[in-house]
């Protein structure tokens, strides 16, 4: 390893340092000061690294520079963690990893092992706390409207009982009846996909800003919503009146 106490002090940042004090490319082979007495002396630039996130998955990219441990002082020669590639299941080589540790001391403590995966998880456990709840309302939200919505239309068919018998009086069949309901809640259906789409996918922008890693405009779950609707307005709109278009019309017409 050629990177020691006595040899030229080096240092790898990452691209967001790069981008902030060199836009234009040519950060390897520049030197610079540490404003941190315990890393003394000038650093060059031997490389740069991707940008990484430590705290949350939502943060910004912070500027990093990352020391070879084998050129800072015996105060600060230590690593927080180890960070290893296995191949194959990571649970493992744990083992291996205890007993090689202790062979170069025994008395070093391993406090912890995880794997990416498990470290992930515990970054995103606040989204995926608000992605269940956002799921858990969203179909709450759309059962309270398809039954509001049934609720409606049933009562929209159901006041028109005497109307009805009056058609079925004059000599209107089962099915004109019927077509003439649902079409009437296809019009109304068309009205509110028209309106609500377009409503909809302006929001997104607002959303957006509170999601992460997905976009707000996914057009499955917009076609569901849509079909959803679509077929509770159906079903609400053609079972009341099927029921209607079977009443005797002296029933219907006596019907308040």
């Amino acid at each position: 390893m050629q990177d020691t106490q006595t040899s030229t002090k080096v240092v790898v940042v990452n691209q967001a340092l790069a981008d902030h004090f060199f836009p234009h490319g040519d950060a390897i082979g520049h030197q610079f000061t540490i404003a941190d007495p315990s890393v003394p002396g000038s650093w060059q630039i031997v490389g740069v690294v991707g940008d990484a996130k430590y705290n949350s998955p939502r943060e910004k990219p912070k500027r990093m520079i990352y020391l070879p441990l084998a050129q800072l002082s015996a105060d600060d020669k230590f690593a927080y963690w180890l960070q290893l590639q296995a191949a194959g299941d990571p649970a493992s080589v744990a083992g291996e990893v205890r007993a090689a540790l202790a062979e170069i001391d025994p008395n070093l403590p391993l406090l912890e092992m995880k794997t990416i995966t498990e470290q992930v998880d515990l970054f995103m456990d606040n989204e995926r706390l608000i992605s269940q709840l956002s799921g858990f309302f969203s179909l709450l939200a759309i059962s309270l409207a398809c039954i509001g919505l049934y609720g409606v239309m049933t009562y929209n068919v159901v006041r028109r009982t005497n109307e009805i018998g009056v058609r079925i009086a004059l000599g209107a069949q089962d099915r004109a009846v019927l077509w003439m309901v649902l079409k009437e809640s296809l019009l109304l259906l068309g009205i509110g996909v028209a309106l609500g789409i377009p409503a909809t996918l302006a929001s997104t922008r607002l959303v957006q800003t509170q999601l992460f890693g997905v976009s707000a405009s996914d057009p499955t779950t917009l076609v569901v919503a849509v079909l959803a609707i679509s077929g509770v307005i159906l079903l609400a709109a053609y079972f009341p009146a099927r029921r209607a278009a079977k009443v005797d019309p002296m029933v219907a017409l006596r019907y308040e």
